[in-house]
């Protein structure tokens, strides 16, 4: 079995931020689905755009870049979802869009409802770019809303994440995965949340002694972040994205001051 895994938008694109990030979680869930999937020994290739600054050059970059592999039996997308007008107490849930994969799409849905607890949403049929122009069977995952507290609490929650990863690759290949050392373990680290202008808390507290500055998240914050952005790189040696807004990549690069 020969599967192309991809994350959400890209390095310089964040999709859509509240509670957390739709790019840095769609990473994070693609790389452990990814050791899931190599452990029953899928044939399996990960895409990871770190080159598109604009929504419409993300979505052809995506696309050719699953293309480009050639022949295989699945593309997957790994998205997080939101909803207008904030952040929100209300469940939301989990979907999965597809074009021809109706009852992989209720299969994947199902699986992540029932390891998380997580609404299923279920199957919904679309357009979405990544589900007509690609030359192979297509699914898009949209994990939980990012807006959503009772989504987010569920998806942090200890054992959640593991829970939902083991579940997509339980659901896309139809076998049982034992979690054993071929597997490896998720880091139990607690994911920080995003952060930008209007955020409180002890998170922003944090934020303000590593910038040497103090107040709520304001102007001056968000300042100190953007110069902050600009002058350093994240974990992997790349320049940081200057948007004032503190997610996975700036938080890699505060961890080493």
């Amino acid at each position: 079995m020969k599967i192309v895994l991809s994350s959400s938008h890209s390095k310089f694109l964040t999709g859509a931020v509240d509670l957390i990030t739709e790019r840095d979680e769609s990473r994070r869930v693609v790389a452990r689905v990814a050791e899931y999937l190599r452990a029953v020994g899928v044939d399996l290739i990960v895409i990871h755009d770190d080159v598109s600054k604009g929504k419409t050059a993300n979505i052809n970059w995506l696309v050719a870049a699953h293309n480009k592999v050639g022949k295989r039996d699945l593309d997957c997308s790994i998205h997080f979802n939101s909803i207008d007008g904030g952040t929100t107490a209300r469940a939301l849930g989990t979907e999965v869009w597809y074009r021809t994969q109706k009852a992989l799409a209720i299969r994947i849905s199902a699986a992540i409802a029932k390891a998380s607890g997580l609404i299923d949403r279920g199957d919904k049929y679309g357009n979405w770019t990544i589900l007509t122009d690609t030359t192979a069977p297509a699914v898009l995952v949209e994990v939980c809303f990012v807006n959503s507290k009772a989504d987010v609490a569920i998806y942090q929650a200890p054992g959640k994440f593991e829970a939902i990863c083991k579940a997509i690759a339980e659901s896309i290949t139809g076998k049982s995965i034992e979690t054993s050392s071929s597997v490896g373990s998720a880091s139990p680290t607690p994911v920080p949340p995003t952060l930008r202008r209007g955020s409180s808390g002890e998170a922003v507290a944090e934020l303000q002694r590593l910038l040497n500055i103090g107040g709520e998240f304001g102007e001056k914050t968000e300042e100190a972040v953007r110069a902050f952005q600009a002058a350093n790189v994240d974990t992997n040696g790349n320049k940081l994205v200057v948007d004032g807004i503190v997610g996975q990549a700036t938080y890699g690069a505060l961890g080493r001051r």
